[in-house]
């Protein structure tokens, strides 16, 4: 404690001690020469530039303020020797789920049997560089005894040592993560391994051009460890990952790169833009000209992100092909992609494996993309089915962002998406029927509309919902949820009828005045799953020629 006579700080208080001259003084010992608080509890205290002692431990005394070199024995041929020389490790690259789909002829019975049983036909195929256990499945077909499947033969790829690098599906610039090479021992002996991670360009990591980065380890007999390094991408695109390991005195090495996927910073935002070309009308000298600027403000880009514009071009005369095509099942195979980013991003991606795996169902197309990708479809969907689940909040709505506000239009495009997902596989249908709950409690008024209480932020997921005649357009979306929702919710959302029925019953008192082909057209849709369409109506919004009964 101190006492000091207030007039001594009327003459000079540049003396007084304060707290910010205290921190100061601490920021100008802390070295930080580890990354993150520090390596453990004790190199806390050491990096700040503190002194701790207790009876148990303390920190190393220290007088310099720069960070120690750690003293580093130096490598001498004789070491060396007893490793494999890093150059000299191929680092397994190729990781498919699956591949061969080879059409092998097998050739007729010889002359000399010709009721033999089998015959055989030999092929050399070399292994893709997974260490796995593979299943050959084989499908026989022949003019007397039809199609025939074999029982799938398993075939096991494996090493006495082995890595398994495990890196993230994608990573932010800038963003510092851990990697892990799993070190594999299958030998009956412990074994010291050096283990090297190779530098990649735009890739901040221990390793450089210069030197490479080695670690000793030891792995006990049979056993797996862990090895982790943190890297930081710089730029965005892909980039190769490499990891090799040497094991001290024996011939046993293997190395491993995979690419890692970097994305920009933020949340992707397009902007579009409908154009109709038709220079008879619109043009002069039978010329239009048309410019399109971005309608995403400067502010709002990230610096070096990448931005792309893609114009789509679509003629009348050729809009029966366009539609053929686009539902082929080719085409429908390029929707199917994984799941991920902000909720609205997840649900993007979700749909169109759902809306893929529905139609090539249905339309019985797999073969036209493989058979495989209706599994890996599967997945996709119920990966983007649990990545949903991060953005959804205790009342049961979604939101772009776990701490943004809730949007009635997601809430109500995850419980659609869900509803129909649930028959391709099994989701727990309280998820659905809580989206529902909190569209009729907390967004539909009294006269049966349904008004949005958040925002959407991928504008281009919603169509004209937010355009002219705003509110019919809304509350028909949601009525659909509701419709596609109703199979697995109508025993526990007593209120679900009454709630269609509000909703039905204000769409029919808008749709006379509807301007907004869009909004005529969602609620139409709407009404005809309560077999209340009105045909006048809609066809006086069709274009001229497409009017079908």
């Amino acid at each position: 404690m101190v006492a000091v006579d207030k007039d001594v700080y009327v003459l000079n208080s540049k003396h007084r001690l304060t707290q910010k001259k205290v921190w100061d003084i601490i920021e100008k010992y802390d070295t930080g020469c580890t990354p993150g608080g520090g390596k453990d509890s004790m190199s806390v205290f050491y990096d700040a530039g503190l002194l701790f002692e207790s009876s148990a431990s303390g920190t190393p005394y220290r007088q310099d303020l720069k960070c120690p070199a750690h003293s580093r024995r130096k490598r001498s041929e004789e070491d060396d020797d007893y490793y494999m020389d890093s150059n000299e490790i191929v680092s397994r690259t190729k990781f498919p789920e699956s591949w061969l789909w080879a059409d092998i002829n097998l050739p007729a019975c010889p002359r000399q049997t010709p009721n033999c049983q089998t015959t055989s036909s030999v092929t050399t195929v070399h292994f893709p560089d997974s260490i796995t256990t593979w299943q050959f499945t084989g499908i026989s077909l022949s003019r007397t005894h039809g199609i025939c499947v074999a029982d799938p033969l398993e075939v096991i790829v494996q090493k006495e040592f082995f890595i398994d690098l495990r890196l993230p599906y994608s990573a932010v610039r800038g963003e510092q993560i851990k990697v892990k090479a799993i070190l594999h021992n299958y030998s009956p002996d412990e074994i010291t391994v050096r283990v090297d991670l190779i530098a990649a360009e735009h890739v901040c990591s221990v390793a450089s051009r210069h030197r490479r980065y080695h670690q000793e380890v030891r792995v006990g007999a049979k056993t797996t460890l862990s090895v982790p390094f943190i890297i930081i991408p710089m730029r965005y695109g892909q980039y190769p990952i490499e990891v090799k390991a040497a094991v001290k005195d024996f011939l046993l090495s293997d190395g491993t790169m995979k690419m890692l996927r970097v994305v920009p910073e933020g949340v992707l935002i397009k902007s579009s833009e409908i154009l109709i070309l038709n220079p008879a009308e619109k043009g002069v000298a039978g010329k239009q000209d048309e410019f399109i600027n971005s309608g995403i403000p400067l502010k709002d880009l990230v610096p070096n992100a990448p931005a792309t514009t893609q114009i789509y071009l679509t003629g009348r005369e050729q809009i029966s092909a366009l539609v053929k095509n686009s539902i082929s099942g080719n085409s429908m195979g390029t929707l199917i992609r994984q799941p991920s980013g902000s909720g609205e991003q997840i649900m993007i991606h979700m749909t169109m494996s759902v809306i893929a795996t529905t139609y090539l169902d249905k339309t019985n197309q797999w073969e036209t993309v493989g058979f495989e990708k209706r599994n890996e479809a599967l997945q996709h969907i119920k990966r983007g089915y649990h990545n949903e689940l991060s953005y959804r909040k205790h009342d049961g709505s979604f939101a772009v962002f776990a701490s943004y506000k809730s949007s009635t239009w997601l809430t109500a495009y995850v419980a659609k998406v869900f509803a129909m997902a649930n028959r391709l596989v099994q989701l727990q249908t309280s998820i659905v029927c809580d989206a529902i709950k909190f569209l009729i409690v907390n967004t539909q008024q009294p006269d049966g509309m349904f008004r949005e209480v958040g925002r959407v932020y991928h504008g281009e997921m919603i169509g004209d919902v937010l355009g002219t005649d705003s509110d019919a357009s809304m509350t028909a979306f949601c009525l659909i949820a509701m419709q596609e929702s109703r199979p697995l919710c109508a025993a526990t959302v007593i209120s679900l009828p009454n709630s269609i029925d509000k909703a039905v019953a204000y769409l029919e008192r808008r749709l006379p005045s509807l301007t907004n082909p869009y909004a005529v057209a969602v609620t139409s849709y709407a009404l005809a799953n309560e077999n209340k369409l009105n045909r006048e109506i809609l066809y006086r919004f069709a274009s001229p020629g497409v009017i079908t009964q």
